[in-house]
C-alpha cells in the first residue's frame, strides 16, 4: 500500500506521536482513532461509535474497546454496527454492541453492493436505507465521535453528506472522527467511472475548503482510505485535542 503526501507530510511533523493518533489493524486494512483527553463533564464520558460495513470482521473494533478499558479514566463507548448480511456479522458484533442487517446508503430502496460471501466479495442487490435516517430515526443520535465507513460501493453517495451545510448540517448531525474506505474508481463502465472520479474530487476541493476536516491519514492503494478529523466543532476539539475553541 503505497502513501499519498498527506501521509507522508504528517510523517514529517510527526503528527502521530504528537495528536497521539492509535492505529487498530483488522484483517486487510489500518483504521485511526485520537482518545478522548477531557472527561470533565458526564458527555465526555460517552461516545457513540458507529461501523458502517462489518464485513465479517470486527478485530479493530475489539482492540478500540480494549484500549479505552485501560484508560485511567472511564469512556461509556456505545457501538453501533451495520451490515446487509446477517450471518456471522450478527453473531460478531453484538459482542460489542447493536447489530443492524442493513446496508446504508444515500436514499431507500435496492442497490447493487459488493457483499462479503463465502470469504469472497461478491455482487448482490441489497436493501438499503438512507444514512441520515438511520442516524435520527433508528438510533437515535446526533454526535458521533467515531464513524468506520465500509460501504461497499455506496460511499459515493454519501460523500457529498460531510460538506459544509450538507445533509449531516441540515439534519445538526455532528461526527469527530471518520475512517472511510472510498472504493477504485476505476471499473469498467467508463460513464460510472467518470462520475465517481468527478465525485471523489469534489469531496476532496470540499475538504480542503470547508476547512471543518483534517485529512491525518491517506492510504492510496486498490482503495483510499482516508482518516478525518473535525477540527472546526467545539465539542470534538475540546475532547479529544483537550483545547477550546
Amino acid at each position: 500500500m503505497a502513501e499519498s503526501g498527506t501521509t507522508v507530510c504528517l510523517n514529517l511533523i510527526n503528527a502521530t506521536n504528537s495528536l497521539k493518533i492509535r492505529k487498530f489493524i483488522n484483517g486487510d486494512e489500518r483504521k485511526y482513532s485520537i482518545f478522548p483527553v477531557n472527561t470533565s463533564n458526564t458527555q465526555s464520558k460517552l461516545e457513540n461509535f458507529i461501523t458502517i460495513g462489518v464485513g465479517k470482521d470486527i478485530d479493530a473494533e475489539l482492540h478500540y474497546k480494549n484500549e479505552t478499558e485501560k484508560l485511567p479514566f472511564h469512556i461509556n463507548t456505545k457501538f453501533y454496527g451495520a451490515d446487509p448480511m446477517f450471518m456471522d456479522n450478527y453473531e460478531l458484533y453484538s459482542k460489542i454492541g447493536l447489530f443492524f442487517p442493513l446496508a446504508i446508503s444515500g436514499s431507500d430502496g435496492y442497490i447493487n453492493a459488493d457483499v462479503l460471501m463465502d470469504n469472497r466479495y461478491q455482487s448482490y442487490d441489497v436493501f438499503h436505507i438512507e444514512f441520515i435516517y438511520y442516524l435520527k430515526n433508528i438510533l437515535k443520535i446526533s454526535t458521533i465521535d467515531n464513524l468506520w465507513m465500509d460501504s461497499e460501493n455506496a460511499e459515493y453517495e454519501l460523500l457529498q453528506y460531510f460538506y459544509k451545510n450538507g445533509e449531516l448540517d441540515d439534519a445538526g448531525i455532528t461526527i469527530c472522527q471518520i475512517n472511510m474506505e472510498v472504493h477504485s474508481f476505476k471499473i469498467r463502465n467508463k460513464t460510472k467511472q467518470d462520475e465517481r472520479l468527478d465525485k471523489f474530487k469534489m469531496f476532496f476541493w470540499h475538504i480542503v475548503n470547508d476547512q471543518r476536516y483534517a485529512i491525518l491519514n491517506h492510504d492510496v492503494g486498490v482503495h483510499h482510505r482516508l482518516y478525518l478529523f473535525n477540527y472546526a466543532d467545539k465539542y470534538c476539539v475540546e475532547k479529544y485535542l483537550g483545547y477550546s475553541l
